[in-house]
């Protein structure tokens, strides 16, 4: 109590939990012999939270009035959990300077709120890189824990970050490699869902669940199984491939022996050929097959690399124009090149009209990159006679 005024506040310690409200009375009282009118202010909190039933009180000497504090917190990231200390005062306005102040504490509960999500959600391969993004809408600091599961146990996962702590507001991400535990050799695509839990401490935010898949392939693409079995049947036929395909220089691996090189290959809707060569930086190699009637020249590859790209070119000769309009009238490029790398495999079909049968033709593989790559191929026939045109004009190459 002052020469001029006894205030108080009941309770003078709150406690609130935001989005809800607390009250609390101010009792005031002139002690003076004269007329005053008293005014009243909460100092130390945000505006926005304090709401007064009256601000300002006129009395008499001896009499006495109450003016009701509601308090409301915002459920908010920037309302932080915590302490709140706070002054209630009461001034004369005859003369400001005249006042009298109660302490007071506010303390704002904590709340949880933690938002998860995960991008890409579905992915291709052997493994694949996820992103987890945590965001705290909560009012206090977090610890949140991640683990990865998925029902048939097939895959592991790795986090760049497995608990992140996050302060009020914040946003954080998090890296998820998922890896196979084993790739199948042949057959289809096979899909593995999994989740991502993300978990906080007891009694906080409830598990919450992300969900993702990881398709993986075989190792062997769907083409590759018929290619060996014609490699099977057609085997004299590959041997003498791969004596064609000859050796590599003395900066490379060993070269291929075999019968001499130069010797085209007859190639027959019943006898493909398949086969493998290993290609240093900028290598390339070349063989030549030839037909017997007018069709389709299958020519399928498959590489281990990428960078700028395997180079595959088919040609008749190197003037021959007919052959190159040939390859642009079935939408071919003249020469074959894998620019997205996307997907390290092509099948290309070449329409062959009878102006080539028998001639050979000069299959050359390249490797544009600068590391090794090992690649696969075949090389099928099928005869569709009716449905390739003959060459009628030339064209530029």
């Amino acid at each position: 109590m002052t020469d001029f005024a006894q205030v108080s506040v009941t309770p003078d310690q709150l406690t609130i939990v935001p989005a809800e409200q607390a009250v609390a009375s101010i009792f005031v009282q002139n002690t003076s012999n004269v007329v005053d009118v008293f005014t009243i202010e909460v100092l130390g909190l945000d505006e926005s939270w304090v709401e007064l039933s009256v601000n300002s009180v006129a009395l008499f000497p001896g009499d006495s009035a109450t003016s009701d504090l509601t308090l409301r917190v915002p459920r908010s990231s920037s309302a932080r959990a915590g302490a709140y200390p706070f002054t209630v005062k009461v001034a004369s306005r005859k003369d400001p300077s005249i006042n009298a102040e109660v302490e007071c504490m506010l303390e704002v509960a904590p709340y949880y709120d933690v938002s998860v999500e995960l991008h890409p959600q579905q992915l291709t391969g052997a493994n694949g890189v996820f992103t987890a993004s945590l965001t705290n809408s909560g009012n206090t600091d977090i610890e949140i824990s991640l683990n990865g599961t998925d029902p048939q146990d097939a895959l592991n996962f790795t986090f760049s970050r497995q608990t992140p702590q996050l302060a009020p507001g914040e946003s954080q991400e998090a890296t998820v490699t998922v890896v196979a535990r084993q790739q199948p050799l042949r057959g289809l695509p096979k899909p593995y869902a999994f989740r991502i839990k993300a978990t906080g401490p007891l009694n906080t935010v409830p598990p919450s669940e992300m969900h993702g898949a990881l398709t993986v392939p075989p190792k062997l693409p769907r083409w590759a199984i018929p290619a060996a079995i014609a490699a099977v049947v057609g085997l004299a036929a590959i041997i003498a491939l791969v004596v064609i395909l000859g050796g590599r220089g003395d900066d490379g691996p060993s070269p291929i022996t075999g019968p001499p090189a130069g010797v085209p290959i007859l190639v027959k809707a019943d006898s493909p050929l398949a086969g493998a060569m290993e290609l240093s930086p900028q290598q390339k190699r070349s063989f030549e097959v030839i037909v017997e009637e007018p069709g389709l020249l299958i020519l399928q590859v498959k590489w281990d690399v990428t960078g700028n790209g395997l180079q595959v070119t088919v040609a008749a000769s190197e003037s021959d124009q007919g052959f190159i309009q040939a390859l642009r009238t079935a939408g071919l490029p003249t020469t074959l090149l894998d620019e997205e790398l996307l997907i390290a495999s092509g099948d290309y079909r070449i329409p062959l009209s009878r102006d080539y049968v028998s001639k050979a033709l000069t299959v050359s593989l390249q490797n544009r990159t600068d590391s090794d790559t090992e690649t696969t191929f075949s090389v099928s026939f099928q005869p569709v006679a009716a449905v390739i045109p003959e060459p009628t004009a030339t064209a530029t190459a």
